[in-house]
């Protein structure tokens, strides 16, 4: 039995693009994690999450 892909947590996805679009890049992907500027974000359970990366 054939199960189709649905996606989860459109917005979560729709806000992570528009980073992207706005010069954030994804420094890795398990798990997601995006770095814009100095600020670091990982995704974890459908959230986005924030830390202050070291300087």
């Amino acid at each position: 039995m054939h199960r189709e892909y649905t996606r989860q947590y459109h917005q979560l996805r729709t806000h992570i693009e528009r980073m992207l679009d706005n010069g954030a890049v994804i420094a890795e992907r398990a798990p997601l994690t995006i770095r814009r500027g100095n600020q670091v974000y990982q995704v974890a359970c459908g959230m986005l999450i924030s830390e202050q990366s070291a300087r």
